[in-house]
């Protein structure tokens, strides 16, 4: 995502899911899913978030590390070409 991008998704996670403090740095390009840190946990701690959910319902997986989450989107990439 560019640095504008993020910004601006940020602002509308903000709005929409204003009981968390989400940091999104990277998304899906089929779909509304945002890659996302939350700042209330540790920096290695990366949120599926589907953008546009309702409130309590927008955090589709967590993952504790961000290797995991790098070979899911690698995968997730591999599969989509």
């Amino acid at each position: 995502m560019s640095a504008d991008e993020i910004e601006t998704r940020y602002g509308y996670l903000r709005k929409r899911y204003s009981h968390r403090t989400l940091v999104p740095f990277a998304r899906r390009l089929d779909d509304d899913t945002l890659a996302c840190w939350d700042t209330a946990y540790s920096q290695s701690t990366i949120f599926l978030i589907m953008d546009f959910s309702s409130k309590g319902l927008e955090e589709l997986k967590k993952y504790n590390h961000f290797l995991d989450w790098l070979k899911d989107a690698l995968q997730d990439m591999i599969d989509f070409e």
